[in-house]
This record gives structure tokens, sequence and C-alpha cells, in this order.
């Protein structure tokens, strides 16, 4: 059964809701601007960085800082980030699946990923059928930072692009050297 009343808050809102649906919304203006910008930011750059040959992932723009830079790393180099922290990328259940040694690796990683967003089980199903989709374009076209890169944080943390990275490192190992855009801090 709904509450009576409550507040929900969002990002970029502040929701009066009366027997769970919204009656009110009052905006975070200072956060919708800052979204915005960030966006606007990102669109100049996605431009740019496609006339090199390389394409963002749309999600980027949500952590987009205007600042960044390309650069080829080791894929050993790479972490991802889990419940407990920045774990090294040849140690994730995903890379375990493709190389072969974990048979659910794959479910355990998207069971994990649409529990830690809040999504559905059936959330997680269509991220097993879609990482399966994303695995055979790789085997059959490569790793091609045109279509999509890999984006990473400072400290080599993965932003995006976790499947390829994980289907890169168990096909050619941890020397491998991979182009990534790196987005570093907004120090402004």
């Amino acid at each position: 059964m709904a509450k009576l009343f409550e507040i929900r808050k969002g990002p970029y809102s502040r929701d009066v809701c009366v027997l769970g649906h919204r009656v009110l919304s009052f905006i975070k203006k200072r956060a919708v601007v800052d979204f915005m910008l960030r966006h606007l930011a990102w669109q100049a750059d996605s431009r740019a960085l496609k006339q090199h040959g390389i394409e963002l992932p749309g999600e980027s723009a949500y952590y987009w800082t205007g600042f960044y830079e390309v650069v080829e790393v080791p894929l050993g180099d790479l972490r991802g980030f889990w419940k407990t922290g920045p774990v090294p990328l040849q140690d994730s259940d995903l890379c375990k699946f493709v190389r072969g040694e974990d048979e659910d690796g794959l479910r355990k990683y998207c069971d994990g990923v649409a529990k830690g967003a809040s999504r559905s089980k059936e959330s997680a199903v269509e991220g097993v059928a879609s990482s399966e989709r994303l695995f055979k374009q790789l085997e059959s076209v490569g790793y091609d930072p045109s279509i999509c890169c890999i984006t990473v944080r400072s400290d080599n943390v993965i932003l995006d692009g976790f499947h390829r990275a994980a289907f890169l490192i168990a096909r050619h190992g941890p020397d491998y050297k991979v182009k990534v855009v790196r987005v570093l801090p907004d120090l402004r």
C-alpha cells in the first residue's frame, strides 16, 4: 500500500506524492543547469572526437566533465568498480565468463548491476542477452573505438565499456593496449 504522503528526492527535483502519485514537483534549477551545461560540453567534445575516429557512449554525458585525454592503456591497468571498491579487470565475474572459467559469470555480473541500480530481474535477463550480442560483435569485428570507445576515470576505473574491456583482456591478455578516453576531474 502506498504512503498517504511522501516527498521523493531525486537528483533534479523534489516531488510531493499523495498515495504514490506525484502531485507537485520542485525543480532544482542549479542541478538542471549544471546537467545541461555538462551535456552541451559532451556534445561538442563528442563531435570533435568523432572526427578522430572515436565514438563516445551516450551514457558518458552523465559523468562528462569537459576535460579528457585519449590514451593507450594496457588492459591490465584497467579496473572495474564493484560493491567493495575497484577490482582488477581480470578478476571480474564478466572476465571469468569470457575466459570460460565461470559459466554463470555473465549472469552474476548482470544480476549485480541490476540489483545495484535498483532494476528488475527482467533487466538482468535483457543484460545477459545484450551482452551476448556484444560479445558476438566483438568476436567478428574486434574492438573499434569508432563504434563505441571505453571511457575511464583518471585512476583507470572503467566508467563505460566494461564488457568490451573484459572481452579484450580475456582474449588478448593484460599487456594488450587499447585506446581509451580518460575523463579527467573538473578542477575549476
